[in-house]
């Protein structure tokens, strides 16, 4: 599947001949941004649902293998993502260490592992709950009709 997708990709994006990649999760991310994304409406919002196991982040899986978690478009802007929260501590002790796995197979630096949330599951996992995160600044871009980020940012970087 991971050399489908790399072939798809090669063929589809041509400045990614150059590119290794080996990670399928990284495939499908440049496919979703160079091939997807761009193809959405600008005239409405698009919401992406069902998402591989491999990219919950911290969502719960569903009955179907699937991450409970969704990114809110127009156009190819990416506004908001959200997600039904994984709740144990086996859960996130277990996401916590494929992630330090992945980093360190791609030569990554590691991430400390959060001991303390880990610690306040181990006495309760989290009630059912969900999440959405709204990108404002996007909002923003959105209204003033900006093609760069930096026109919607108080203290934009070139700025600071």
């Amino acid at each position: 599947q991971t050399d489908a997708l790399r072939k798809t990709a090669h063929t589809l994006i041509p400045s990614a001949a150059a590119l290794t990649l080996d990670d399928r999760d990284e495939i499908l991310d440049l496919l979703m941004s160079h091939v997807v994304a761009p193809r959405f409406s600008s005239h409405c919002l698009t919401i992406v649902t069902d998402y591989p196991e491999s990219q919950a982040a911290l969502a719960k899986i569903n009955t179907h293998g699937l991450a409970d978690r969704f990114e809110v478009y127009c156009g190819d802007l990416e506004l908001a993502n959200g997600f039904y929260e994984a709740a144990s501590y086996a859960e996130y002790a277990l996401r916590f260490e494929r992630e330090k796995h992945k980093r360190h197979q791609r030569g990554l630096p590691p991430i400390p592992i959060d001991k303390h949330l880990l610690g306040a599951l181990a006495q309760s996992s989290l009630p059912d709950c969900a999440g959405v995160a709204l990108g404002f600044d996007r909002v923003l871009m959105l209204a003033l009709k900006a093609s760069d980020i930096s026109a919607a940012l108080a203290f934009p970087i070139d700025r600071a």
